[in-house]
């Protein structure tokens, strides 16, 4: 594994919630980076935004991650992903996600 497919992760407080920039691969590699980033950071957190503008592959491994973040996040707030890339959003919808996650590729969610 080279460095340049490695996830980063980046996380900050907004104004309308937690936001998580990703930018890499999120694959079977590195899905459980992603996991342990969340495990942590999500205490506290109602509104969480994961910005996936940089992200150009999602493994199923990567899915389970996001879908398992959804299922933490609904129960105390909601969970929004953003800037999702169109061959991403084409294997979400194959799978079925479309109708689970929440997805808005228009709003400016960086402030």
């Amino acid at each position: 594994q080279n460095g340049d497919d490695m996830l980063k992760i980046y996380g900050k407080n907004t104004k309308r919630g937690f936001l998580v920039t990703l930018s890499g691969s999120l694959d079977f590699q590195s899905h459980n980076d992603l996991k342990k980033f969340l495990a942590k950071e999500l205490d506290g957190v109602r509104h969480l935004i994961l910005n996936m503008e940089n992200v150009d592959y999602v493994s199923s491994a990567g899915f389970g991650v996001i879908l398992e973040a959804e299922q933490i996040m609904e129960k105390k707030g909601d969970m929004v992903l953003v800037n999702v890339q169109p061959q991403v959003l084409d294997v979400m919808e194959a799978i079925g996600f479309l109708g689970v996650l929440n997805i808005d590729n228009l709003g400016d969610y960086d402030e």
